[in-house]
């Protein structure tokens, strides 16, 4: 019977160590992967979209919105493209209708007639740039995470699940010239 038992808790050991091998597989190949296209949903856009209403002096009517990603990213290519798409479906921002074009790092001159610009994840640590380029221009800059506002290359991001947390980089949005009504600070963490 002692054989048994042993040669039981052999057997358990070997599916528990395969097991916890392959979680921390699995854990460790989804941790290599930076947030990206597949984190931002709707909401997320939604929110972001609808916090540009609460610009002072918000945009109204047609809004020309770039979408700005680090040239030669395919990945972040591709979450230009999902941004694009959600905002295509919820472009409405108060009174303005969100126009998204696609804008790569590389082409910061075609910022000309935007007003409000989205930056991809990808930016929010090395995004310097193209926040000098857009916060000379008076363009606000939004992200879907904290990172980039963490990073002050943002002034707006946005964060929708398990609940809904917008932040705003107050040196950010100085530098890009917005500011915003007094009840979305009420509603806003600042940083």
């Amino acid at each position: 019977m002692r054989t048994i038992y042993r040669h039981s808790l052999s057997i358990g050991g070997l599916i528990k160590k395969r097991y916890l091998q392959k979680f921390l597989a699995a854990t460790l190949l989804l941790s290599a992967f930076p947030a990206n296209a597949a984190d931002i949903g709707a909401k997320d856009v939604q929110v972001a979209a609808r916090s540009i209403a609460f610009l002072e002096n918000a945009p109204k009517g047609d809004t020309l919105t770039a979408i700005i990603f680090s040239a030669g990213n395919a990945a972040a290519q591709t979450e230009a493209e999902q941004i694009k798409t959600l905002l295509e479906k919820n472009s409405k921002a108060g009174k303005a209708t969100l126009k998204p074009i696609l804008v790569s790092s590389d082409a910061l001159s075609e910022l000309t007639n935007v007003k409000v610009a989205f930056l991809t994840s990808d930016l929010a640590a090395s995004g310097e740039a193209v926040f000098e380029a857009a916060s000379s221009k008076g363009i606000p800059t939004i992200s879907i995470g904290k990172a980039c506002v963490d990073a002050g290359n943002c002034v707006v991001g946005v964060i929708s699940s398990p609940k809904v947390q917008i932040f705003v980089n107050a040196a950010a949005a100085v530098r890009a010239s917005a500011s915003f009504s007094s009840a979305f600070r009420m509603m806003i963490k600042e940083i």
